[in-house]
Formats: C-alpha cells, structure tokens, sequence
C-alpha cells in the first residue's frame, strides 16, 4: 500500500469481501463469520485503518462523541469529575469534547451551540444557565441532557447528593458541638440573582434548615444575626470575604466557620489556630490527604461522573447518590 490512509474500500478489496462485511467487522455487528471478521481485524491492525467518525455521523445522526460543560479547571472537583467521565465514556466506546464555560452564561450557549453542530451523543453540562427553559428546548430538539454539579430546573436528569441535606446534617452537628456562633462563608451567593448556583443555594438552604430559618437573611455589614437558635453571620460577598473571616475569628463567643465548598474551606484553616471550629463540603483528594481530621462533606465524585454517563447513553432518569459526614477534629 501506498503511504495514503487506507479507505473501507481498500480494505474490501485487500480482504476480498464486501463494504458491508468491512462494516460489521469494524463495528462488532452480527451477521459475519467468525474467521473473516478476525481476517479482517488483523487487517486493518496491520495497514493502521481508523473508523471514519464522520460516515458514521451521517448515517446514524450522532458521533460517538459526548460534549462535557465545565465551569473550569482550578478546582479539583470538574477535574476529578472529568477523570471519571472519560474513563467510562471510554469503556463505552465514547469520546469526549470538553469545553468551559467559566462561569458565563453565554460561553455556556455558545459551548452547546458548537457541540450541536458536531452531532454530540449528548451532554453532560454543569450549567450556569438560568433560564429554565433553555435546556428543555434542547430535549424536545433531540439533544440529551444530563445535569451535574448545579441542578438544572425542569426535567433535566440530575446525578449527584441532596445538597440541601447534606449541609443540614453538617450544621446540626455543629450547633450539636456547642457553637455559640456560625459564619457561613459562600461568596459564590452574591451571584445567585445573575446564574444558575444550584449547588450552592441548596447548601445555603440547609444551613438555614438546620438554625430555624425558612428565608434567606443576608448580612452585608458584618453585624450578624441570631435565629433565635443561635448568632451567626453570613459571608456573601468576594471582595472583602478574607478580610471578614479573620475580623469573625476574633470573636470572643465560640465560633465556627461553615463552608460550603472547600476553596472556602483553606481559607478558614488559619482559624484553628485561634480556637475556631472549621468543617468542609467536598473532602476531595488532597485536602482530605493533607488535613486528614478536617470535618465535613465528603460525596462520590468518580461515581457522579460515571453514572452521569451511563444516564445519558441509556436514557436514565438521573440519580442521588448518598454524601458522607466525615466526624474529624477540626469542630
């Protein structure tokens, strides 16, 4: 053979069959002789012959290529979640064609636009779209949808933990510890009113669960508030966050600081140090390998990922997986 790549007709003519037979050996379908498949196989191993993506894009109306929405990469969350994600597609004979949105409505929209016009099997999307019926429109059009990370409202299948839950179960262990005053530290808040922050909101939801309020009571003066339950404050807001983590640690009431995700968390550590309580939300690998006794959420992320992709091949229904209260010592 010549150094040209080698066509499904070439092979044909090499193995002495037909297109047709090409094609059922190369794609595993039924109807052909064992030994002729094998024949072929070895064939096609032997002049380097690569399927042709694009054929089969036309002729079955989607590639085998799954599009992945992420926020970004500078936490260890959609990083670990992507591992998971390709692993299985992988094993599933899929592709994946991963784009970020980092955090913008429109890159999101346009990531989804793109993956369309590439006849994606589906996505997976960790959205920060807020109109809910964006993505509906999208399924009615064809286009399967899994959600991840942040809920997306309507009948978008969602694999993950009840967010909600899970930081009740941590505040009430500790309001159970003897706190006589929380700190909720969620920056992320102050963008509630312009993108989808499911994840967050539904965390925040549980932490007022868990002190008596049914109502979200921002504080944006550093005052704080009592529930009648206890005092506490809420950190909402980026620009002065660590400044008011350090003014909080000086309270002379016992105090602990509520994260809930753990790029919050590291902020807190330095507290400790003056008698604070701190506890996490998401105990990845290497804040749980380099604070072993940190307190907090810990939840399956390779799980969340592989059944993400296992929902939107087989057409599931989403699923919610259980998180764990790590008891350490840092509460």
């Amino acid at each position: 053979m010549s150094s040209r790549k080698i066509t499904v007709k070439d092979l044909a003519q090499l193995c002495g069959v037909s297109i047709g037979t090409i094609d059922r050996a190369i794609n595993n379908r039924g109807g052909i002789n064992p030994e002729t498949k094998q024949k072929i196989l070895d064939a096609a191993a032997k002049y380097g012959y690569v399927k042709n993506q694009n054929a089969r894009t036309l002729s079955s109306g989607s590639s085998n290529l799954i599009g992945v929405i992420i926020f970004n990469l500078k936490n260890e969350f959609p990083s670990a979640l992507l591992t998971s994600i390709e692993a299985e597609a992988s094993r599933r004979g899929y592709s994946t064609l991963i784009m970020l949105s980092n955090y913008s409505e429109k890159t999101e929209r346009d990531c989804v636009t793109r993956m369309r016009s590439m006849n994606v099997a589906g996505i997976i999307a960790m959205s920060v779209v807020t109109d809910s019926g964006y993505y509906e429109s999208l399924i009615h059009g064809g286009t399967r949808i899994v959600a991840v990370g942040n809920r997306i409202v309507g009948d978008i299948p969602y694999v993950g933990i009840d967010d909600r839950a899970a930081m009740r179960a941590s505040t009430e262990y500790v309001l159970a510890r003897g706190y006589e005053r929380l700190v909720y530290v969620a920056p992320l808040l102050e963008k509630a009113a312009t993108q989808n922050i499911g994840a967050q909101s539904e965390r925040f939801s549980g932490f007022l669960d868990a002190i008596g309020l049914t109502e979200a009571k921002l504080d944006s003066t550093g005052a704080g508030f009592s529930s009648g339950q206890v005092e506490y404050e809420v950190i909402d807001r980026y620009d002065s966050y660590e400044w008011r983590i350090a003014e909080c640690a000086k309270s002379p009431r016992r105090t602990a600081f509520i994260c809930p995700s753990d790029t919050y968390t590291v902020k807190c550590l330095p507290t400790l140090e003056r008698g604070c309580g701190v506890i996490g939300f998401d105990r990845l690998g290497i804040i749980g390998s380099l604070i072993p006794e940190l307190s907090g959420i810990a939840y399956p992320t390779e799980d969340i990922g592989r059944l993400a992709v296992d929902c939107l091949l087989d057409g599931g229904q989403g699923q919610i997986l259980p998180y764990e209260l790590i008891f350490g010592k840092t509460v």
